[in-house]
């Protein structure tokens, strides 16, 4: 688990990782902007109550929330001891709230008809990709979209990570209107996929698997050996991402402090 979120800051940093914070035992993945848990987590060699409260101190030296990130598995071992000492992990109905790790096998789809896609690189295009992203990940939380209206921050990390040349953007046009919007990020051989969203009322016509394309495509031309993405578990966005040609890798969920 560990080497995958690594390679999940390394692809991202610049846009909403900013650092990484380490001591013998433990590494912190920290963002400068965003305060939430989904940027801000860290990972401990060997779970003990002694070694988890090296933890919390740890974080309170580095300024940073005691998030821990735990592999579903991990999890269900661990649960007892993290409770016991004032740690929870989200539920819904009961379920644990987790998050799945995918990585790209193979292309398990047709685009059937042509589409209007373009890289991101002039003032018009940045703010078309800043309005469908907003747009995509904003709103009322329901089971498929479980973000609600983002923090203002999320909109300028994708705005200052426009002029970095690790990232590359990709909006679909529809009529001329901005209708969907997905980031291929690079580090290395490795790729991630992210901001991958489309307006609600432009949903289910195939703008989302075109950008999705276009990322996979510049991945491949860039030679990269390993494409990754995550999403929440049991949405139906991870089955989406299975019919497409992505595989299961592992469940994981943020721990936090009472």
């Amino acid at each position: 688990m560990k080497s995958w979120l690594i390679a999940h800051f390394n692809v991202q940093q610049g846009m909403y990782f900013d650092r990484l914070y380490s001591e013998e035992g433990m590494i912190y993945f920290g963002s400068d902007h965003i305060q939430d848990s989904a940027w801000n987590y860290g990972v401990i060699d060997r779970f003990s109550v002694e070694n988890i409260l090296k933890f919390e101190v740890f974080c309170k030296n580095i300024k940073k929330m005691p998030y821990l990130y735990l592999s579903k598995e991990e999890a269900s071992n661990y649960n007892k001891i993290l409770a016991d000492i004032g740690f929870f992990a989200p539920m819904d109905d009961g379920k644990l709230v987790t998050e799945t790790w995918m990585e790209f096998t193979q292309k398990k789809y047709h685009i059937e008809k042509s589409f209007d896609i373009q890289m991101v690189s002039t003032d018009k295009q940045r703010s078309d990709f800043v309005e469908v992203f907003l747009s995509a990940y904003g709103g009322e939380k329901t089971p498929e979209k479980p973000y609600g209206d983002l923090p203002v921050e999320y909109k300028q990390c994708v705005e200052k990570a426009f002029d970095n040349p690790k990232f590359y953007n990709f909006i679909c046009y529809c009529d001329k209107t901005p209708v969907s919007v997905a980031t291929l990020c690079m580090f290395g051989e490795y790729g991630g996929l992210y901001n991958i969203g489309t307006k609600p009322q432009y949903e289910r016509r195939g703008f989302g698997l075109a950008v999705t394309d276009a990322c996979i495509n510049m991945w491949e031309t860039l030679s990269g050996k390993s494409l990754f993405l995550q999403t929440e578990t049991g949405t139906g966005i991870d089955s989406w991402y299975e019919r497409v040609g992505f595989r299961r890798v592992f469940e994981g969920v943020v721990y936090e402090k009472e």
